[in-house]
């Protein structure tokens, strides 16, 4: 069985996205929560079964190979890299390259973290899940092997657990406490870090990829935000002058005499 994760870097200096588009490796990278939980779904899932390999890809600059070399650390068997130059609102542009590196991999599994930890956006999975055809789930909470697929235990609404069954070639993401992420092996890493990345390059439209983004949206607000000034003891006025306002707090009126 082969399993392939895809993970991203996440800046160690947000809300500075800057680092990511630089093709070089000063930035300061770590990978995700969801992403960990992914990788590490992986290594459990190739332990259970007792064979099988585990590939990382991700889609970015040289300066998002620290997350690769950690999951090679982590006891992943491969890495590998797709150049690309991330835009947080074209998604379709990520997802295009890492479906085009998919289709050369073909994996039995594909993993993906639930979610982005930097922009929150929960999209790349089901993208790459529609652009390959593939039956998938989402926010995984455990996964297990069953027979020539996989019994997968998804969160719900309301809080509701949901287990479904899914075929070899499928997608999952993966929610975060699934697994807890194990650290790298010193061993491995000392390994990973001497190790070359091999790229994956794709000439543009090299696969087709039937996904577009039609429309992209910003939620509206759901309540309003204040942001007092002047010094201390304005700013205190103020505030109690809106507490008084929405009668979160009842004004005191000193009387003569009392």
């Amino acid at each position: 069985m082969h399993i392939v994760v895809c993970v991203k870097a996440i800046s160690d200096h947000l809300p500075d996205l800057g680092s990511f588009q630089k093709d070089d490796a000063s930035g300061s990278v770590h990978m995700g929560d969801w992403d960990s939980a992914a990788v590490e779904t992986a290594l459990n899932l190739r332990e259970s079964s007792g064979e099988g390999r585990v590939t990382v890809l991700t889609a970015g600059p040289v300066s998002w190979e620290p997350v690769l070399r950690r999951s090679l650390g982590m006891g992943a068997d491969a890495a590998f890299r797709v150049e690309h130059k991330p835009d947080p609102v074209n998604l379709q542009k990520t997802a295009r390259a890492l479906h085009e590196a998919l289709f050369v991999l073909k994996p039995d599994l594909v993993l993906c973290g639930a979610m982005g930890e930097d922009c929150m956006y929960a999209a790349i999975g089901p993208m790459l899940a529609t652009a390959g055809n593939l039956p998938f789930l989402t926010m995984a909470m455990g996964i297990e092997i069953n027979g020539e697929g996989f019994s997968v235990l998804c969160e719900g609404e309301g809080g509701k657990r949901l287990r479904y069954a899914l075929p070899l070639g499928c997608l999952i993401t993966v929610q975060t406490g699934i697994y807890s992420p194990r650290y790298p092996k010193l061993s491995l890493m000392l390994k990973a870090d001497k190790a070359e990345i091999p790229l994956l390059d794709f000439a543009e439209k090299d696969v087709a990829f039937p996904v577009s983004a039609e429309k992209f949206t910003v939620p509206p607000p759901s309540r309003k935000v204040s942001f007092l000034e002047g010094n201390i003891e304005e700013k205190a006025g103020t505030f109690i002058h809106i507490l008084i306002q929405r009668g979160w707090l009842q004004a005191c009126i000193a009387k003569e005499g009392a």
